[in-house]
């Protein structure tokens, strides 16, 4: 990865947008543990986020959770779930720079209930950098 690019760099680059992830990234009720559709899914995101120039562009990965449990708990465990899903890419071979964000249930939908399951998201967003 380009080292010269500071987490609050990527934080703050502007948006180009979420990549549309085609398929379910989704983890076991209550951890980090991704499903077997969830490797497939980062798999082929990988490829497409290989497309990129790492000179240019970053991915900054946001952890959603919905609303039961302690703020801490979800703030953990969705830094927790960005950060597998940042690991999965890099594994699989992204050079991107990639920055984990948990937001735990911080940043509800629109319109949903923040109880709902809906809000257990994970956004993988590109953004350009330099």
């Amino acid at each position: 990865a380009v080292s010269s690019i500071s987490a609050s760099d990527i934080q703050q680059a502007p948006d180009i947008g979420n990549l549309q992830v085609r398929g379910q990234v989704s983890f076991s009720t209550g951890s980090a543990d991704l499903t077997a559709e969830s490797r497939e899914t980062l798999t082929q995101l990988a490829q497409e986020i290989n497309e990129f120039n790492q000179a240019t562009v970053a991915v900054r990965v946001i952890g959603h959770t919905s609303r039961p449990g302690s703020a801490d708990f979800n703030q953990a465990l969705s830094q927790g779930r960005a950060s597998v899903v940042v690991n999965t890419l890099t594994g699989l071979c992204v050079t991107l720079n990639t920055l984990p964000e948990g937001k735990g249930f911080s940043e509800p939908l629109a319109n949903i209930d923040p109880k709902d399951s809906e809000n257990q998201r994970t956004e993988i967003r590109l953004v350009r950098v330099n």
